[in-house]
């Protein structure tokens, strides 16, 4: 004989109300999800507060002008990033080294019309006579220098006479 057991019937009910409200969380968890990806990350601005800037400052442009006027045959960059000159030696943890030199950049580097490079020069600014920035210069010069790459660094303007000098580029011709 079948006794009927109504408390039963309540826990089950009870367990598939609980199975369709999960579901249903789940589902509008899933719609979220997706619609929340179809509109970019979360806090993507729709614009950037950013404007443009003169790469080089008076005093570099100076400089670039002469370097380019003396060295015509030759490529002259501004503003060059150790990592695209530098690369770490086999043999040597890549991350740890090249985490010394990521960010650093060099005013200008002389390269041949090969792209041979010639030289890297720094034309220094006041801050160059912080302790912090000093350190920081050091390293530039000791990753350079172990490249086999001379720099070049000036505290004032140079003359075209001491950037060739410096250089070891031909007098200009006298035509």
């Amino acid at each position: 004989m079948r006794y009927d057991r109504p408390h039963e019937r309540n826990g089950a009910a009870v367990v598939t109300i609980l199975v369709i409200l999960i579901a249903c969380l789940a589902l509008v968890g899933v719609v979220f999800f997706f619609v929340r990806a179809s509109r970019g990350s979360p806090g993507e601005p729709t614009e950037y507060p950013f404007e443009s800037r003169a790469p080089l400052n008076d005093r570099e442009r100076e400089l670039y002008w002469r370097l380019r006027a003396m060295m015509p045959g030759d490529i002259v960059l501004s503003q060059v990033g150790l990592s695209r000159i530098l690369r770490v030696r086999a043999g040597h943890d890549f991350r740890v080294w090249f985490k010394r030199i990521n960010r650093m950049t060099i005013d200008f580097l002389v390269c041949r019309a090969d792209a041979t490079i010639v030289a890297a020069i720094e034309l220094d600014d006041a801050a160059h006579g912080e302790a912090e920035r000093q350190v920081e210069d050091e390293r530039k010069a000791k990753a350079l220098e172990s490249a086999g790459i001379r720099v070049l660094r000036f505290r004032q303007m140079p003359t075209e006479r001491e950037l060739r000098e410096a250089l070891g580029a031909p007098p200009p011709s006298a035509e």
